[in-house]
């Protein structure tokens, strides 16, 4: 089963991101004999002078198995351009620039480091500082997984050997309640966070029932489950752990098929490709022995999938070329192996040309499929060309905060309108190739 988002987008599961920082002290006024002039300066000036924000600090940063995020905000929490960003070794980590948001700053940029292999390297990148671009260099260490529990106990059942080897997306599951009480003890380096609990839903985005403390007795029932937060102050690392309840398979399972002709892959930031690793009947599946024949071209690891606690196998395109992807997975206590035939294509703009109205957007698709227009709403005629050798398979517009669909069926030479918040997407094959990708516009 194919997991993607229709409009090229991708979701990330952020984890602790710290910037903090003291704001500016006010000045005293001294001068009674010009007050009257004064106070016109300052109100003529309160703009500019609101407008300084301090340069954010960033210390080394440990990885321990999974990515991490460091947010371009200002100490007072203000998003700063970033640019020039650079890994020195994409041997050991590589650097994307993802979105994210909160409701103080809006939207901001996070550079998301991924680990690659034990080793260290240096990330490198500028921010625009009130007007000045400031450079940056962050030490970059990757020490692979390692298990921060010494005793994760409920009741008389200890799971910390089980995270043994569980590494990013650190996640199992048992077939019966859980319940007593939760003794959990943390290697050196490591703390509790207050976002450990009891949850119920997806795992990215769950509902938290019950916030829980250690050495204090929980109940996890059918369907919930119990997600240890952790962090380690000295790596700026912090992660989460999962224990979710599932009930046993009634009867032997199907295994799952995958494709066997080539599969094809556009390059370009944050695109991959997730296949759902459950029997044909919505089982969870283990899964073993994850490998990529060539990770310049492609690159593969196992993620989460919260809906149902399956995992899903995450195949990211780096560069053009082939490769194969290697798997096993236990089908009724036999370990069953899999290979999937990647072809990675460089990322291509589909359009001659598209407008809104009487403005165009066509060389902003040059390097990537999602484009942001700064307007209170965008209001005119979708005429679009595309190229040789692709088509619209379809045209929507939705909420780009709630995934809300505002209008479908949009066609071609069709007016439209588009609010702040607003994303219009158009699914775009390439038909000899053969993948699909959401080409989107957005009004922020």
């Amino acid at each position: 089963m194919l997991v993607k988002n229709e409009w090229g987008g991708v979701y990330w599961n952020y984890k602790k991101i710290k910037t903090g920082g003291k704001y500016m002290s006010k000045k005293k006024v001294v001068a009674a004999q010009i007050i009257c002039t004064f106070m016109l300066v300052l109100m003529l000036g309160m703009s500019a002078f609101a407008a300084k924000v301090t340069a954010p600090k960033f210390g080394k940063v440990t990885l321990y198995g999974g990515g991490t995020g460091l947010a371009m905000l200002s100490r007072e929490e203000t998003p700063l351009k970033v640019s020039n960003v650079k890994i020195a070794n994409k041997k050991i980590a590589t650097v994307s620039i993802v979105k994210d948001s909160n409701p103080k700053s809006g939207t901001y940029d996070v550079l998301y480091v991924e680990p690659v292999k034990k080793g260290t390297t240096t990330l490198s990148f500028k921010l625009n500082i009130n007007g000045k671009k400031k450079s940056y260099k962050v030490k970059i260490q990757v020490k692979g997984y390692v298990n921060p529990f010494g005793t994760l106990k409920v009741g008389s059942v200890n799971y910390a050997s089980r995270y043994n080897s569980a590494g990013s997306n650190n996640y199992i599951h048992t077939s019966s309640a859980i319940k007593g009480k939760l003794s959990i003890k943390l290697k050196k380096g490591w703390e509790l966070t207050p976002a450990t609990g009891i949850y119920t839903g997806n795992i990215y985005g769950g509902e938290l029932l019950k916030a829980v403390k250690n050495n204090t007795s929980i109940a996890v029932g059918n369907g919930q489950y119990l997600k240890i937060s952790i962090y380690n102050p000295a790596a700026q690392y912090a992660t989460e752990y999962m224990i979710a309840v599932l009930p046993k398979p009634e009867k032997k399972v199907t295994a799952p098929s995958f494709p066997k002709e080539q599969i094809t892959l556009p390059v370009m930031p944050g695109n991959y490709s997730g296949w759902l690793l459950n029997s044909k009947e919505g089982y969870p599946l283990e899964v073993k022995d994850v490998k990529s024949s060539n990770t310049k071209v492609a690159g593969v690891k196992i993620n989460v999938n919260g809906d149902n606690y399956g995992k899903v196998l995450a195949i990211t395109p780096k560069k053009a070329g082939t490769a194969k992807i290697t798997f096993k997975l236990k089908i009724n206590g036999t370990w069953k192996a899999y290979t999937m035939k990647i072809k990675a294509f460089k990322y291509q703009n589909p359009f001659s040309s598209i407008k809104i109205g009487n403005s165009k957007y066509t060389s902003k698709f040059n390097k990537t499929n999602s484009v942001k227009v700064s307007a209170k709403q965008l209001s005119g005629k979708l005429r679009y060309k595309l190229k040789k050798g692709y088509k619209v398979d379809n045209i929507v517009i939705v909420d780009d905060n709630s995934g809300q669909l505002i209008k479908g069926g949009v066609k071609n030479n069709s007016k439209i309108t588009l609010k702040k918040g607003n994303l219009l997407v158009l699914v775009i094959t390439n038909t000899k190739q053969k993948y699909s990708i959401g080409y989107a516009i957005k009004v922020k």
